[in-house]
C-alpha cells in the first residue's frame, strides 16, 4: 500500500486516477497493472491501523530512550 499517487510512479491514467493511493495484490499482479485500493477499503484499514499502532508503540519508546 501507498499512501499517495506518486512514490515509485504513477502509471497509466483512467480510473486509477481516482485513488488517493495504490494498493496491489502482488501476487496475482505483480506488474502492478490493478489498482485495487478504491475497491478494497478493508485491507486499506487494516493496514493504516497497523501502521498507528507500531508507530505509537516506536514513540513511546523513543521518548522513553530521551529521558534517559
Amino acid at each position: 500500500m501507498i499512501e499517495g499517487r506518486g512514490s515509485g510512479g504513477w502509471t497509466k491514467g483512467g480510473e486509477d486516477d481516482l485513488a488517493p493511493g495504490q494498493l496491489y495484490d502482488l501476487v496475482e499482479d505483480y506488474s502492478e497493472t490493478t489498482n485495487l485500493y478504491l475497491e478494497r477499503p478493508d485491507p486499506i484499514l487494516r493496514l493504516k491501523i497497523s501502521f498507528l499502532l507500531h508507530s505509537s508503540q516506536y514513540l513511546i519508546a523513543r521518548s522513553r530512550i530521551k529521558r534517559q
